[in-house]
């Protein structure tokens, strides 16, 4: 195929649906990229597959995936009652797709999230996390900010 014929890059604003039958799902079709600290960005969206912390009823670690895959059906929507803009003509927003963690481990999955909630926000960005059980709500994250 000539390289004339692929289509442009996508811009971090904007959805760049694929389609709903695309095996690599994001969070309404944002772009999907591992670069998260780019000047670009204004919000990250990361899932944490965990459910350790449920009784009785496990498969929260299934919510990342089941919230992507929902979200496909607001992608095709242009504007939001009650605004009329687009939230990703104003904001850049990225999915940087699951924590990788041994889902075994509770301590190892709560020192990713924190180091990489740290990386985020301590290059203030906006966090946006799909879980997962509640535990991952709970997790502290410790930033100095400067007071000028």
């Amino acid at each position: 195929m000539p390289e004339s014929t692929y289509p442009d890059t996508p811009s971090l604003q904007g959805s760049t649906s694929n389609g709903p039958f695309l095996k690599l799902r994001t969070f309404m079709g944002c772009k999907f990229t591992q670069d998260f600290l780019n000047d670009d960005v204004d919000v990250v969206i990361s899932g944490v597959p965990f459910d350790l912390a449920t009784t009785e009823r496990p498969g929260a670690r299934f919510g990342p995936t089941a919230i992507r895959q929902a979200s496909a059906h607001l992608d095709w929507e242009i504007y939001r009652w009650p605004w009329n803009f687009h939230v990703f003509d104003e904001l850049s927003v990225v999915d940087c797709g699951d924590l990788c963690f041994n889902p075994a481990t509770k301590d190892e999955m709560i020192t990713q999230l924190q180091q990489h909630a740290f990386q985020i926000l301590s290059a203030d960005k906006y966090m946006l996390t799909l879980g997962g059980d509640t535990s991952t709500m709970s997790i502290p994250i410790r930033l100095k900010r400067n007071s000028s």
